[in-house]
Order: structure tokens, then sequence, then C-alpha cells
């Protein structure tokens, strides 16, 4: 399997001047959870084929 690399930029602050970084974590853990962790490792932990 391929890996694919992206990257992709959220604000750090609403247009109202609130933190957004609770929204930033949550966001970060549904890509973890959707196409894994920083490990390399596949959604749920499984194995990428490396």
């Amino acid at each position: 399997m391929r890996s694919v690399k992206a990257t992709f930029f959220l604000p750090l602050r609403h247009n109202d001047n609130r933190d957004l970084s609770g929204e930033i974590s949550e966001v970060e853990d549904a890509c973890f959870l959707a196409f894994g962790d920083r490990r390399g490792r596949g959604p749920q932990g499984a194995a990428s084929g490396r």
C-alpha cells in the first residue's frame, strides 16, 4: 500500500477571536482514527503493509 502525505491548515482563532485549540484537537483525533496514527499504522492500529 502506498503512503500519501497531506497538509492542510486550520485557523487558530475564530472570527470572534475565540481560541479553536479544542476543535483542532477533535480534528486531529478524527484524522488519526480515520487514517491511522503517526507511527505509520493504519486505522484501528492495523499494520499498513510496510
